[in-house]
């Protein structure tokens, strides 16, 4: 994701973290619920399993 936080917009401090944060938990619910996730993917909306998301957003992390 792009860094937009700048002198000129102080308010988007955090929101790139919290968006993280919500996505996880959004996977967890999804995990605990057996229900599918829905992403945007290369320009697509796609469904997947909590598992198959939370394998790729980990390796986004590291």
């Amino acid at each position: 994701m792009a860094n937009l936080v700048s002198p000129a917009r102080p308010i988007l401090t955090g929101v790139e973290a919290a968006l993280r944060r919500s996505a996880q938990r959004a996977r967890v619910v999804a995990k605990q619920t057996h229900t599918q996730v829905v992403i945007f993917k290369n320009g697509k909306i796609e469904r997947q399993s909590p598992s198959d998301t939370s394998a790729s957003a980990e390796n986004k992390t590291k």
